[in-house]
């Protein structure tokens, strides 16, 4: 039996989308994180760092890995020196959900759900876009619970 690969997901608007009814085209504008091995994979703008799962909104089972632990942790500390520093990311092009999404792949899970990528898509389309940015921007920093 592999180990359980998780998707943690954090509605960095805590709830102020999902209050504003129909007129904000999403519920949530999401951050994610894997959990594996008993601990919480983040990628934010210090890196890629890890710690005792958090209290999410969401939590999505991905599936299960039959990756050794040892072998996990020599990729991770891998990439937090190549492609996932703190200096490469990008709220928008290079995130959270892209480091997710490439961990899930990488441990055969496939992709992240959509919704995931497009939330932020679709709030363009909102009237209120600008301010919900700049709130998310300003309370999000360090959104796990």
């Amino acid at each position: 039996m592999g180990a359980p690969v998780l998707l943690y997901m954090y509605d960095l608007s805590e709830g102020w989308c999902r209050n504003l009814g129909p007129l904000c085209p999403v519920n949530a504008v999401w951050h994610t994180s894997i959990v594996i091995y008993g601990k919480e994979y983040v990628f934010g703008s210090t890196g890629i760092t890890f710690h005792d799962p958090g209290k999410p909104d969401k939590v999505i089972e991905l599936g299960e890995t039959d990756l050794p632990p040892f072998e996990f942790k020599v990729y991770v500390k891998e990439l937090k020196y190549t492609e996932w520093t703190g200096a490469s990311y990008d709220p928008f092009k290079h995130n959270c959900n892209h480091f997710t999404d490439h961990i899930a792949r990488y441990l055969g899970m496939g992709p992240i759900p959509e919704c995931v990528f497009t939330s932020v898509d679709r709030l363009r389309e909102s009237p209120f876009y600008s301010k919900i940015v700049d709130w998310v921007t300003k309370n999000g920093q360090n959104q796990q619970k």
